[in-house]
């Protein structure tokens, strides 16, 4: 393998894993060997506690948390403030290969005309 063949493919391998640990961790472990998440009361709702509490005032004798009018608020049109890095990796990369194509079509025009 030449040199510059050889230096493309550690570059892309030194750039190419960034982009795929910034996408997080993944867990590999099958659906019955993950911690269970959501836990189910099998009690039947007559013998569950009761914690709903109903008000009986009247509408018009409760105080008014919030205004009943509210001015809307403009949206928000700022530009994002992260750096995009996924679209670095691929420009670099990507840059590399055109260098290695450009690199190996100059040292194959060098060795015909010396022939």
């Amino acid at each position: 393998m030449s040199r510059i063949a050889a230096t493309t493919v550690a570059s892309l391998m030194l750039a190419l894993p960034g982009a795929a640990s910034a996408a997080g961790t993944q867990d590999y472990r099958s659906p019955d060997g993950r911690p269970v998440s959501v836990t189910q009361d099998y009690r039947s709702p007559d013998s569950r506690p009761v914690s709903v509490t109903q008000d009986f005032t009247s509408p018009d004798a409760k105080p008014i948390a919030t205004p009943r009018f509210a001015p809307p608020t403009p949206p928000n049109t700022s530009a994002p403030s992260g750096f995009d890095w996924g679209l670095l990796v691929v420009g670099v990369a990507l840059m590399l290969v055109a260098l290695a194509g450009i690199a190996y079509a100059n040292r194959r025009r060098r060795s015909l005309t010396a022939a």
